[in-house]
């Protein structure tokens, strides 16, 4: 996670499509914990497992052989890919203005809320949140929906600062 700095970007938010305005300040940026990818890491060493045992226990051409690992590893990065860049495209960055969220890679989801309009933003932290450093995200919106974002790398620390800010305005 990242803290304090003036920038002329919110960089890591949307790949830096979103532009922050001048002289507003970024207070913490963070994303996804990358218990996300565990998943799709365990798919990727299943179908890896799972290929290592065809080609131990079948009695194949070398050729077949190397056709069925790369078949495998092909395999396992399609199983892996998906989580990684949801993973990546993720970012949630409070400026001293309002909090930013952006999640998904084919299917976004993004959120902008003015901190002093956020009527609340709650942080869910379940035992292995707590271990792993991770929780859930709830934001209530100016217009009372909430929504909720899982598995957020640090999310007291979000919810903290976005208070303070919202308590300065």
């Amino acid at each position: 996670m990242q803290s304090n700095g003036v920038c002329a970007k919110a960089g890591s938010l949307a790949m830096g499509d979103v532009e922050l305005a001048a002289g507003e300040r970024v207070l913490v940026r963070t994303r996804l914990h990358p218990v996300v990818l565990t998943g799709a890491v365990t798919l990727a060493a299943f179908v890896l497992l799972a290929t290592g045992l065809i080609i131990r226990n079948n009695d194949l051409a070398a050729a077949t052989n190397v056709r069925v690992a790369i078949g495998g590893g092909l395999l396992a990065i399609a199983a892996a890919l998906p989580g990684v860049l949801r993973w990546r495209a993720s970012a949630f960055v409070v400026t001293d203005r309002r909090l930013l969220a952006r999640t998904g890679w084919l299917s976004v989801r993004r959120l902008d809320v003015p901190l002093g309009k956020a009527a609340a933003v709650e942080a869910q932290v379940p035992f292995f949140g707590r271990l792993l450093g991770y929780g859930t995200l709830h934001v209530t919106t100016p217009e009372g929906t909430t929504v909720s974002f899982a598995h957020v790398e640090d999310a007291p620390t979000v919810q903290a600062i976005v208070a303070r800010a919202g308590r300065g305005r």
